[in-house]
């Protein structure tokens, strides 16, 4: 919810922060408005937080303000107070009051206003109401409202539950706000499900995964729940073409398409980690797990540095109950991973982890060989990557 009350915010950040300082400080009798004061808090050289943690000292520090113009009927100022009362920004927030002045934004037309009230209805379990304001927004052409109409067709929240609406709201957002956006995380995992409905659960496991990158935790415990399952289904029928070895192992002619580093990191690692946290497929073992996070940590910290890295944050999920021995052994681990992934200097460099290709990743056979080392083998059928050996 936090993510979704900033995009209007978000959008300021291209501003020229010279003109944000030719602002007056202080107008008291200037009708305000968030794009004014996102532009007098805001600055193009930092980052996105920090300019949140900005714009909301600039609203401590001109509240009485702010509230002078919200009750004299400033709709986006109700917004910012309504805002600041919900989340706690001030010392005794006033939830009815900023639920009252959300209200009336929405009434008043305000898109801001209409999304965050369908929001904040949704969060007291009144659906239908919120499925409401979230049609009539979309309807009227606001794009922040599409995506999260979708979900409402998609959940049933509202409504009578419509896969057909749902997918077609649910695209309608992604061309318009970009599909691999942290704010879109919950949205994209709906239109996964809908996806495996549909038969293409292959493409859908990658959305799915996309998405626990971006920090859906319910995307990342389904993840899970579907690697054992399509394992599962592989040790009944073993394919090429099933979604395991898809994913898994994958194919030389599509491996040619890649060849960023760091797309092998979040598309591989991650899934791979899963499966030596949990045994599906592999050995069990958590030290395994933690090294192939550490050492993609590691990578998506050189690319940031390199200025390559997705624009989308990565989140590293934790395997839970190492001891600190070994938490120290993966540590390790993933320092060697770090060195054999390193191409001789005399060479060009190019990543020595092929997404499509894990028979040949020493990163892999290293994680493979010390679960093999350091595990109680598990009754499998059949490992990822047994037929490349």
């Amino acid at each position: 919810m936090v993510i979704k009350k900033l995009i209007i915010w978000l959008l300021c950040l291209t501003v020229s922060s010279v003109f944000a300082q030719q602002l007056p400080s202080r107008v008291a009798d200037e009708h305000w408005t968030i794009e004014k004061l996102w532009m007098e808090s805001a600055s193009p050289r930092v980052s996105a937080e920090e300019n949140t943690s900005r714009f909301n000292q600039l609203v401590d520090e001109r509240w009485p303000e702010i509230i002078r113009q919200a009750d004299q009927g400033n709709t986006e100022m109700k917004i910012v107070a309504a805002t600041a009362y919900l989340n706690d920004w001030q010392t005794e927030p006033e939830a009815g009051i900023g639920l009252k002045w959300l209200q009336q934004a929405a009434e008043e037309g305000n898109s801001i206003g209409m999304y965050r009230y369908a929001m904040m209805l949704l969060e007291q379990g009144k659906e239908k109401e919120a499925f409401q304001w979230l049609k009539k927004g979309a309807e009227q052409g606001h794009e922040i409202f599409y995506a999260a109409l979708g979900r409402m067709y998609y959940r049933g929240w509202g409504t009578k539950k419509d896969i057909e609406k749902a997918q077609e709201w649910l695209v309608r957002g992604f061309v318009n706000t970009g599909m691999l956006t942290p704010g879109n995380r919950e949205f994209l995992l709906d239109y996964a499900n809908i996806l495996i409905l549909q038969g293409s659960a292959h493409v859908a496991w990658g959305y799915k995964l996309s998405a626990a990158l971006m920090g859906s935790e319910a995307a990342y415990q389904e993840f899970q729940a579907d690697m054992q399952k399509i394992y599962s289904e592989y040790q009944n029928n073993p394919n090429p073409a099933s979604p395991w070895e898809l994913f898994m192992n994958g194919s030389a002619s599509a491996g040619k398409q890649i060849d960023s580093r760091g797309v092998y990191v979040w598309m591989l690692l991650l899934p791979w980690s899963i499966a030596f946290e949990h045994g599906i497929g592999v050995p069990e073992n958590k030290v395994a797990a933690q090294a192939l996070l550490l050492y993609s940590f590691r990578v998506n910290e050189e690319q940031e540095a390199a200025g390559n890295a997705p624009d989308v944050p990565f989140t590293f999920w934790q395997p839970q109950g190492l001891t600190s021995e070994e938490e120290a052994e993966a540590e390790s681990l993933a320092g060697k991973m770090w060195a054999v992934s390193q191409p001789a200097q005399e060479k060009p460099k190019k990543p020595t982890l092929s997404m499509f290709e894990p028979a040949q990743s020493a990163v892999l056979t290293l994680a493979q060989e010390y679960a093999a080392a350091h595990s109680k083998l598990v009754n499998i059928k059949s490992r990822p990557n047994e037929k490349h050996k």
